[in-house]
């Protein structure tokens, strides 16, 4: 799913960069230049590290839950359903591409706890007099309403590619 989900992250950068430095100048009052700045520097790393990372994260969990799975021996429907989570970092061959789609939406999640993360500390290291709980203020709301639209349009997203088919 890295070498699906990655891809799109790094085009969504610039209306990300756009929105959240909008964000910044109102919830720090920076000026707008320094807003899009620490805005694009902050999701830049987070785009290069945290997305990974949070994949290699939701990797292990998914050995995790495979090597545990295979003791409790559970099968059938209602396992699958309630496995499918924490399993969807390495997907196995699929013939239903809505599955795949549901993947991308769930790996949005952490990837949105591993940015705000990541942004927020990044974003304090260039703004060293502006105290942690605003920039981490700004990390939280920015990044929680940036995946709120991203998974959104990944929800909307299948549903236009089915009616072109």
């Amino acid at each position: 799913m890295l070498a699906l989900a990655w891809p799109v992250y790094w085009v969504a950068l610039i209306p990300v960069i756009l929105f959240e430095g909008y964000i910044a100048k109102n919830i720090i009052g920076l000026e707008i230049k320094e807003s899009f700045s620490i805005a694009a520097t902050s999701n830049f790393v987070s785009t290069l590290i945290g997305i990974p990372l949070a994949w290699a994260v939701m990797l292990l969990v998914e050995i995790g839950a495979a090597y545990i799975g295979q003791f409790l021996e559970y099968k059938g429907t209602i396992a699958d359903i309630v496995t499918f989570p924490f399993m969807v970092a390495w997907l196995p061959p699929l013939d239903n591409v809505w599955l795949v789609y549901l993947a991308f939406v769930i790996l949005a999640i952490p990837f949105c706890l591993v940015s705000i993360f990541i942004e927020a500390y990044t974003a304090k290291r260039m703004l060293k007099s502006v105290e942690m709980p605003i920039i981490f203020k700004w990390s939280r709301t920015s990044n929680l309403l940036s995946y709120s639209i991203i998974i959104i349009i990944s929800a909307i997203y299948p549903y236009g590619v089915a009616t072109n088919t």
